[in-house]
């Protein structure tokens, strides 16, 4: 993760032949797991589309799962206070499920203004040498660029950054240390929905291996969900699904009726 942030020190990497796929963990999302090639999310994936559509719950659903599957989260939050948080932990796996994963669930609060040097060196120490495979999770890129922008401006010494060149030191930052480790390193980002409908500033789909998209009205219960982009295939649309937030999910309606909030979802 250090390594990933001093690219003009250490431009090129040593190239060494690997084996395997890069990182997949669960999405938590009925019908991505089925598809050719995906087996859930993998590499560096994003979430886009507008507020109030579900894009954080659909990565904290994803980031539990990959903890219960084995895989060390270290989950950055931006958006939310330490009792909106607890909530989303409880609803999620029930009162005691954090204090029995939280030695595997790393989660950080980004409430301040803060330089990508300080949050990655903090990210760093919560890894471990002995960690086989871990997922970082930002929720959300935007706000966390909007931290960091904020960050190089409250400095004293150095040029300050505009929004869109901290918006890309930090995909770079996350495309780069899922580069230089693909088998284990995965990376799973929320991003808001740009006017054309794609990601801020368009960065992700270049930078990232997988994008899936939810589509609705915001503050809507019923969304509908596809994936635009993905380098290993399994792109096309996943059907419409209901958020379900007091369980942290999405539910599949196999029927468009079944959307209907006062009506039973068939999984």
């Amino acid at each position: 993760m250090l390594h990933a942030l001093d690219p003009e020190r250490y431009p090129l990497d040593k190239f060494e032949p690997a084996e395997g796929r890069a990182l997949r963990w669960p999405s938590g999302i009925a019908g991505v797991e089925d598809r050719v090639d995906l087996e859930g999310f993998y590499g560096f994936t994003t979430i886009q589309g507008k507020q109030k559509l579900g894009k954080s719950i659909a990565a904290f659903a994803s980031a539990g799962l990959a903890v219960n599957a084995g895989i060390r989260v270290i989950y950055v939050d931006a958006e939310l206070d330490a009792m909106q948080l607890t909530r989303r932990i409880v609803r999620f796996g029930g009162a005691d499920w954090y204090a029995q994963t939280r030695d595997h669930f790393v989660m950080r609060m980004l409430t301040a203004p803060c330089s990508l040097t300080a949050m990655v060196s903090d990210l760093a120490l919560h890894v471990g040498l002995e960690t086989e495979r871990v997922l970082v999770v930002l929720d959300s890129v935007t706000r966390i660029a909007q931290r960091v922008e904020t960050a190089s401006r409250l400095a004293r010494a150095g040029r300050s950054l505009d929004y869109w060149t901290a918006m890309r030191l930090v995909i770079d930052w996350c495309a780069t240390i899922r580069r230089l480790a693909p088998t284990q390193i995965g990376v799973l980002v929320t991003s808001e929905e740009n006017g054309k409908g794609g990601t801020k500033g368009q960065q992700l789909e270049y930078a990232g291996d997988m994008v899936m998209r939810v589509k609705g009205t915001p503050g809507s219960k019923v969304v509908e969900l596809d994936i635009p982009y993905s380098r290993e295939g399994g792109e096309g649309e996943l059907g419409m699904y209901r958020n379900d937030w007091q369980h942290t999910r999405f539910e599949r309606c196999e029927r468009v009726e079944a959307c209907d909030p006062n009506q039973p979802v068939l999984m």
